[in-house]
């Protein structure tokens, strides 16, 4: 690739043979502006904040425009994610033409030739090494294989609310889904150890949250090359290093979520009785073609098991529309299965061939306009799920935590069960545990009165 110039920066040169290697002498001590942008999922968002952090603690300044150096961390897991990750790529560029652009995330990992091609003067750097990519500006001659292949920052980054805080405690998926790039672009299971989870719980604990989202690409295996931990077990340990933050778990898959996991979350006052089970489709040719480990009546019993055990609990699931071969039947019977369940909100996507995957060889393609009817279908049982779900909240008494205030006198934040509220609260605290009574429902959201706070 070419070599470029700009202020305070010797020369750019990125060389890609099958192996990333960056050969770079970048800075002189001219930067000081940057800004990251970040596209997927929480994961993502989550290794962003603790490059902004690292950037920050440097004497960097954050910046919207003129720049001298742009981070963007890209999406690779639909067509539609690379699309968007291009379109900010070139919209960076333009509005800061004198900077420096690094590009990380999947789409390097997966499809760099592509990059390379399309954006011959930017800095690819892989997702093994994105959390030590100051080192690459920092420094005035830096190779790959010298950087830090951590997936896990040394401490974690503290977004500027006093009320949420993520924290990644798994990296990597070895799953076999034959739709799926992420197994390719994040490789295999990699666990944050005990010690450093509940050093870091303590720390964010200690700053002030009062809720810590655990993620990871494939959460429910955490502790799969630890060797003698378990998602459950860990769950345990934070529940009894701290005491003042609540737990909740990101996404976890149907198979993942055993007896004694579902027993542990009813009977602990700080984990959030809320759920996220990826579906994807309630047919079982489906589900086989797609290499999902569950068949839909067995996806069906876990949902009612939750809903007994635990009523109130807001449960989530993702849903493909469109997956190869699916007929009219396959998506009757995935409509009918939602229909059925006691599900509270859906993430819906179409279908999205991805180069590599097993799937992106299947024939039978669903045609585009069937699709889109689909989508336009399942999203308004979505919205009628949710609406369901949040008018059998009103005279309940429910946990909130308030994240911003809205009109000078109100408190806006999500309920434990993962609800959207608002609340008048008496002081105005935020990040504060409160107990609320719903008194309705408008514009999608909880009207909550205020009844007392919580003190854990």
């Amino acid at each position: 690739m070419g070599n470029n110039t700009w202020p305070g920066v010797c020369w750019v040169q990125v060389r890609f043979d099958g192996n990333f290697r960056l050969d770079c002498k970048i800075m002189e001590k001219g930067i000081r502006r940057f800004r990251i942008a970040t596209l997927g999922c929480k994961v993502n968002q989550y290794e962003s904040f603790a490059i902004k952090e690292l950037f920050l603690e440097n004497g960097f300044e954050e910046s919207g425009r003129d720049c001298d150096l742009v981070v963007i961390n890209t999406c690779a897991v639909t067509n539609s994610a690379c699309h968007q990750s291009r379109q900010l790529i070139s919209k960076l560029k333009r509005e800061n033409p004198n900077a420096k652009i690094f590009v990380t995330g999947c789409y390097v990992d997966l499809y760099p030739s592509e990059l390379q091609g399309r954006f011959p003067s930017a800095m690819l750097v892989p997702t093994r090494y994105k959390l030590d990519i100051f080192k690459v500006v920092e420094r005035v001659e830096v190779n790959v294989e010298r950087l830090n292949s951590s997936c896990f920052p040394i401490k974690p980054p503290t977004p500027s609310e006093r009320a949420r805080a993520y924290l990644k405690i798994q990296d990597g998926c070895e799953g076999r889904c034959t739709y799926c790039v992420v197994p390719l672009a994040r490789g295999s299971y990699k666990s944050l150890e005990k010690n450093r989870v509940l050093e870091q719980v303590t720390y964010l604990e200690k700053t002030g949250y009062r809720e810590v989202v655990l993620t990871g690409i494939h959460l429910g295996k955490y502790g799969a090359d630890l060797g003698d931990i378990t998602i459950e077990d860990i769950l345990l340990e934070i529940l009894k290093r701290s005491s003042k933050v609540r737990l909740r778990l990101s996404s976890i898959e149907p198979t993942e979520l055993s007896r004694d996991l579902l027993e542990l979350v009813k009977s602990s006052e700080r984990i959030c009785k809320h759920f996220h089970i990826p579906l994807q489709s309630g047919a079982e040719k489906i589900l086989l073609a797609m290499g999902r480990e569950y068949t839909s009546d067995e996806y069906a019993e876990l949902i009612w098991d939750i809903h007994k055990l635990i009523p109130d609990a807001g449960i989530g699931a993702d849903v493909i529309v469109g997956f190869p071969g699916e007929d009219e039947k396959d998506f009757e019977n995935t409509y009918q299965l939602i229909e059925r369940l006691p599900l509270s909100y859906l993430h819906v996507f179409p279908f999205s061939v991805r180069p590599g995957t097993v799937a992106s060889s299947y024939v039978n393609a669903v045609p585009i306009n069937v699709i889109k009817t689909r989508l336009n279908l399942l999203r308004s049982l979505a919205e009628e799920k949710k609406r369901t779900f949040m008018e059998r909240q009103v005279g309940n008494y429910i946990k909130f935590l308030p994240e911003k205030t809205i009109e000078g006198t109100y408190i806006m934040g999500h309920t434990d069960n993962y609800l959207v509220g608002v609340m008048r609260s008496p002081d105005g605290g935020l990040g504060k545990w409160a107990l609320g009574k719903v008194r309705g429902v408008e514009a999608n959201k909880l009207i909550l009165d205020y009844i007392k706070a919580i003190d854990y």
